[in-house]
C-alpha cells in the first residue's frame, strides 16, 4: 500500500514539474516573440497580393483591409462575450 502512495505521488511530482517546466517555456516563446513585434509594423497593400490566383487574391482583399498592420504576435485577451478577442502583442524593448 505504502508503495502505491509513494508512486502516486512521485507521478504527482513529476507532473507538477513538467507542467512548470512547459508553462515556462511558453512564456520564453511569449516573450520572443513580443520583443520581435516592430514599434511600426508594416501595413497591408494589394500589391503584396497581386502575384496570387484570383481566388486566393480575392480572398485577402475581402478579409484584410488595406492599411492593417501587420502583426507578428497577438495577445488573446479574455473578454465578456463569448469570442475571443485579440490584441497587438506589447513592444518590449530589449531582450531577456
Amino acid at each position: 500500500m505504502a508503495f502505491v502512495l509513494v508512486l502516486l505521488f512521485l507521478t504527482g511530482l513529476a507532473l507538477s514539474v513538467w507542467r512548470l517546466l512547459d508553462h515556462r517555456a511558453d512564456l520564453k516563446a511569449m516573450h520572443e516573440l513580443a520583443v520581435s513585434q516592430p514599434a511600426q509594423p508594416p501595413t497591408f497593400t494589394a500589391d503584396m497580393v497581386a502575384h496570387l490566383p484570383e481566388p486566393a487574391r480575392r480572398y485577402f482583399l475581402y478579409t484584410i483591409k488595406p492599411g492593417t498592420q501587420r502583426l507578428a504576435a497577438m495577445w488573446p485577451r479574455p473578454s465578456s462575450g463569448h469570442r475571443r478577442r485579440c490584441f497587438p502583442a506589447p513592444v518590449l524593448s530589449g531582450r531577456a
